[in-house]
């Protein structure tokens, strides 16, 4: 319903202004709004904070060093196909490599994983140019929602 006479009013985000507007119009998952007595009250629902949950894996990478390659994370159940997971390497003690947390540090690498069916993750894993993976390394994941 237009207003007959409508006034200009200033947008903040924190305290800092965003413009200047007649209109605003919000969008979004489970964004709500409702006025009363003047006062317009914008429902914006957050996610739970710290509610992300990593699992380790360990995973034997082989005996010769390498540069990148792929390993299942297997025996799971209820997984959705296709779904990301959120993969990095562990800052752990792996097996066979002494005690200290530092192979994180000395042999850097990223992965990325996915759902390959309702069992089982693939994931990618590569190093940087300046090392090689080889035998047991520690990798957490999440799988997306």
């Amino acid at each position: 319903m237009p207003i007959s006479n409508p006034t200009f009013c200033e947008f903040r985000d924190e305290g800092i202004k965003q413009g200047v507007s007649r209109i605003l119009d919000f969008t979004g998952a489970g964004v709500s709004v409702t006025v009363a007595a003047g006062v317009a009250t914008v429902n914006v629902p957050g996610g739970a904070a710290g509610s992300l949950t990593l699992t380790t894996v360990e995973k034997d990478l082989g005996a010769l060093a390498s540069k990148d390659g792929t390993f299942d994370i297997t025996g799971l159940s209820g997984l959705t196909a296709d779904k990301q997971v959120l993969v990095n390497q562990a800052v752990a003690v792996y097996t066979g490599k002494g005690t200290l947390k530092d192979e994180a540090e000395m042999n850097q690498c990223y992965a990325a994983g996915y759902v390959l069916n309702t069992t089982t993750i693939r994931v990618y894993w590569h190093c940087g140019h300046w090392s090689n993976l080889k035998g047991n390394v520690k990798f957490n994941y999440a799988v997306s929602a």
